[in-house]
């Protein structure tokens, strides 16, 4: 019997076996050769077993994540955080942008999440339509205008009066508060969307939006990080992981959180200050360009048209929101430079505007990175009318704000390398603002506070999308779009209906805003009203609406009813308009636009509203009876007496009639029946009316008339 290999034996073995032959080894060591063998088996097949083995320990927690994330999954762990959600609605799909997608972004210390306008789309893209969606930040979701006031809704009416044959749908996928990482994230996810184009704004928040450098929504500041991190974004378990530590955070996190009355502007920043030119603004615009550059690939890869836009902003009329001086100036020349400063401040005041200049320029010798000095340079400039030295000095009091909530002139440079770089389409909108702009000096009159657009601002802006648009052969080549069919500009500002209500809205958004850090004076938009009580009641309706507590076109239908009060009909008719572009299926604004020209004795015009309104609301007694006295008017009398029988039939169910109001429409029915020479149904109908009100004169006057067959002379007044 063979003994076993010794210890010393089998480490010869391991070590010599792929060098020697089990034979050679044999000899060597002095044993069989098949005890090498059946050794060197052994050990391939415990190797073998200590692999798999380890294979099945690196896996098994790769399993159980998997198997959570299923669970999390089929049990709808958390909020739907995709971008697009399907619904339903008699028995059609359709798209929606989905409001709570901004949860990805913002995690904590944000007292209110911003949300996507839950704009719709065509669940099957028409064969004749055209999808464009608008990606960008806060400007392009076009705050602090709703509905018919936002930008895309004012490009769109542009388009849809171009090409009445083709559906277009413009939707808005502009969040606030957000910049390129979260932009570049919905137009990969946008592609599965059969998007013909993307028109981008984007660049104001690279600082302070989610992800910037200075946000407190942060992943750090390098940017494959952040990347990976909006990829685990996509997970249910990463949400899990993320909701338990803020749980476990507990009372620590309640005790710092973000007041509520905080606007999300104050909310967002961390890091406050950031030199130009400092590492972390060189990190904030190289990820910009990386972004941007990601974007316009992501869309020519797919063959999806786009348009880069450069940016716009405040700058004569927003002075810088903190200035610092240079990292490495002594403590004596700051203070010599503060001197310099105040003595051109008060050169200033009395209007010397060269010898301010000078204590300025002075100032500027010892350093020339205070934003304010450059600012107040500029102002110098502008009042001795040297308005391309104000331009100057204005740019670079922006690019030098250390708050860097108005991006830097160079990253409109990025935005045209980006676009000469990949032969893409730019539109210059800091061109077009400044040359629309006194002096060619953006400001107030286009510009509702440091940045976002008024509305004028919000018009210029869809009006030179669409320009571009054309002439860059969008929709169709550049010569087949319908130019005869173009309209004025203020036919444009006509078909928008947005009234001053909506303007009310955005005056007071921004007024709130700017009543916060970092403004020093809150900013007031005055919306011209006819009288003092109109304009009593736009404040109020707007305070009542912005806290909740009327609906949006409520407070449209109750200044139509005053403007009609006042007989102001064409500004309560747009009123109406404006909630039916936004709710076109709704009767009741076009039941109200018939009720105006029928009031005005306009009746065919009268007569077509209120057919509108049938056909969206067929079971109405009050659109049945309205149209009813249309055709009485008008002689119809066989019409009448039909839509009056219909009216009075359709109360019987829906009960919404007052007594009066049958009564009303008893004596008319009288008197159409009269006219018809139907004295009995006359008769029965003023029976009617007088069973209701006993002392209705008229109606007691015309059946006696009737019953003693006298000759009848019409009241018409019940």
């Amino acid at each position: 019997m063979s003994k076993p290999l010794t210890e010393k034996q089998r480490r010869f073995i391991q070590t010599h076996h792929s060098e020697l032959a089990s034979g050679e080894m044999a000899k060597r060591l002095g044993v069989e050769k098949n005890l090498i063998d059946r050794y060197l088996a052994e050990s391939v097949l415990s190797g073998k077993k200590k692999n798999i083995f380890t294979t099945i320990l690196l896996l098994l927690p790769l399993a159980a994540l998997l198997l959570l994330e299923a669970l999390l999954r089929v049990f709808n762990y958390g909020p739907n955080l995709d971008l697009i959600v399907v619904k339903e609605k008699n028995g059609q799909k359709y798209c929606a942008l989905n409001p709570e997608v901004g949860k990805r972004y913002f995690s904590t210390g944000i007292a209110a999440v911003p949300e996507l306008y839950e704009e719709t789309f065509a669940y099957q893209k028409p064969e004749n339509g055209y999808r464009i969606f608008c990606l960008g930040e806060s400007t392009t979701a076009s705050f602090p205008y709703e509905l018919n006031a936002r930008f895309h809704r004012l490009l769109q009416d542009r388009l849809t009066t171009l090409f009445p044959d083709k559906t277009i749908e413009v939707i808005n996928v502009g969040l606030s508060a957000v910049n390129s990482f979260t932009v570049r994230e919905f137009a990969d996810e946008l592609v599965d969307y059969q998007p013909d184009l993307f028109l981008l704004y984007l660049g104001h928040n690279e600082f302070y939006g989610a992800f910037g450098v200075g946000s407190t929504q942060s992943f750090g500041k390098n940017r494959t990080v952040i990347l990976f991190n909006l990829w685990l974004q996509k997970f249910k378990i990463f949400q899990l992981l993320r909701n338990t530590i803020a749980a476990l955070k507990g009372n620590a996190e309640r005790s710092t959180a973000t007041a509520p009355t905080q606007t999300l502007m104050e909310q967002v920043v961390g890091n406050q200050y950031l030199a130009f030119g400092s590492a972390d603004y060189q990190k904030a615009a190289q990820s910009f360009r990386e972004n941007l550059t990601d974007i316009i690939k992501i869309a020519q890869k797919n063959r999806i048209g786009i348009l880069v836009s450069t940016l716009t902003s405040n700058l004569k009329d927003q002075a810088p929101f903190h200035s610092l001086f240079s990292a490495q100036l002594p403590r004596e020349a700051k203070t010599q430079w503060e001197n310099f400063f105040q003595q051109g401040l008060e050169w200033e005041k009395q209007k010397a505007y060269e010898s301010a200049l000078a204590a300025y320029r002075e100032a500027e010798k010892l350093d020339a990175a205070p934003a304010k000095l450059h600012f107040q340079m500029g102002q110098c400039y502008e009042a001795l009318q040297r308005y391309p030295a104000a331009l100057a000095a204005y740019q670079k009091a922006r690019d030098n704000d250390a708050l860097r909530f108005r991006a830097a002139g160079e990253f409109n440079a990025i935005i045209r390398q980006a676009g000469r770089d990949a032969k893409a389409p730019i539109i210059d909108m800091e061109k077009v603002f400044a040359e629309n702009s006194p002096h060619g000096l953006t400001g107030f009159e286009l510009i509702s506070e440091h940045l976002h657009p008024n509305f004028d601002g919000y018009f210029l802006m869809a009006k030179t999308f669409c320009a571009a648009m054309a002439e860059n052969n969008f929709i169709a080549g550049a010569a087949d779009w319908n130019r005869q069919l173009d309209k004025s500009d203020e036919e444009y500002k006509h078909f928008a209906a947005v009234t001053e209500f909506d303007l009310s809205i955005g005056a007071y958004k921004i007024e709130r805003l700017t009543s916060h850090w970092p403004f020093a004076t809150p900013v007031i938009m005055n919306i011209p009203m006819p009288d003092e009580a109109l304009a009593s009641k736009l404040r109020q309706l707007t305070t009542t609406y912005s806290q909740g507590n009327i609906s949006w076109n409520e407070a449209h239908y109750q200044l139509a009813s005053d403007f009609a009060a006042r007989k102001l009909y064409d500004r309560a008719e747009q009123e109406y308009h404006a909630v039916l572009k936004i709710i076109p299926e709704n009767y009741y604004p076009y039941f109200k636009i018939g009720d105006l020209y029928l009031t005005q004795e306009k009746f065919a015009l009268a007569a077509t509203w209120l057919n509108l309104a049938l056909q969206r609301h067929s079971r109405s007694p009050y659109v049945y009876a309205k149209l009813a006295t249309v055709h009485f008017h008008t002689r119809a009398y066989e019409k009448a007496v039909a839509n009056f029988t219909a009216a009075l039939n359709l109360n019987k169910v829906s009960n919404e009639f007052s007594p009066a109001e049958i009564a009303w429409a008893e004596y008319y029915t009288a008197v159409a029946h009269l006219q018809l020479g139907h004295k009995g149904e006359s008769l029965k109908a003023l029976d009617e009316v007088i069973r209701l009100q006993p002392e209705n004169a008229p109606a007691q006057q015309l059946r006696a008339l009737l019953q003693s067959n006298a000759t009848v002379q019409l009241q018409l007044t019940p």
